[in-house]
């Protein structure tokens, strides 16, 4: 049912952006077996009522989750929790015939990111990153690359009640601090996800 619900979350978003005419790539951050860019891709290949086809990105290590951040969080995940080689999850794509328009960059996100092109657009980050320090390295990214009106989807958000830790407390500091956007809710979709809308302010 989890997935399910990801997956209408997805098309809403989708729907979304294409009926405002906002243009930019779809990136997702932590992605484990791909579900998500999947989906995304089955939806721009449909020959009738398709979604706008899109650039899609994916962010992961690949390795699992990292011990050096572990050490600096209270949670129940274990070093390596959550992997998936690189090799399968490739796999997954060539048997679903995915190929032109997705692009993966496997590594950690400090890594990936801080060498990603300055210049990219992003109009929907869906973001399943597990941890609060994981989570804002994330937003950190994503404050220059997110176009305005921009769908900011945060997958684990409840898992961790915010005001304890995790992804909904990195968001909700991020957005306390801002001062040139603000961060909308738009919808929630299964027991933890939420979506934002980003709004830019013009200065």
């Amino acid at each position: 049912m989890t997935r399910i619900e990801a997956f209408r979350a997805l098309e809403l978003s989708l729907k979304y952006l294409d009926a405002r005419r906002i243009s930019g790539d779809v990136c997702e951050f932590g992605t484990l077996f791909g579900d998500i860019p999947l989906h995304a891709h089955y939806l721009f290949s449909r020959k009738h009522g398709g979604a706008q086809r899109r650039q899609i990105s994916i962010f992961d290590s690949f390795a699992g989750l990292p011990s050096h951040i572990l050490q600096s969080e209270s949670t129940a995940f274990q070093e390596g929790d959550l992997a998936n080689s690189l090799k399968s999850y490739l796999r997954r794509f060539k048997k679903y015939k995915v190929g032109k328009g997705v692009e993966v960059f496997p590594g950690w996100f400090q890594d990936t990111l801080a060498n990603c092109d300055p210049e990219r657009r992003i109009a929907l980050a869906w973001i399943d990153a597990d941890l609060f320090s994981s989570t804002k390295t994330v937003l950190s990214f994503l404050k220059c690359s997110l176009v305005d009106q921009a769908l900011v989807v945060v997958d684990d958000y409840w898992a961790t009640k915010p005001s304890k830790g995790g992804p909904g407390l990195a968001l909700d500091e991020w957005t306390r601090s801002a001062v040139d956007f603000t961060l909308l809710p738009w919808r929630s979709f299964h027991w933890a996800g939420e979506i934002f809308v980003f709004n830019r302010i013009e200065t």
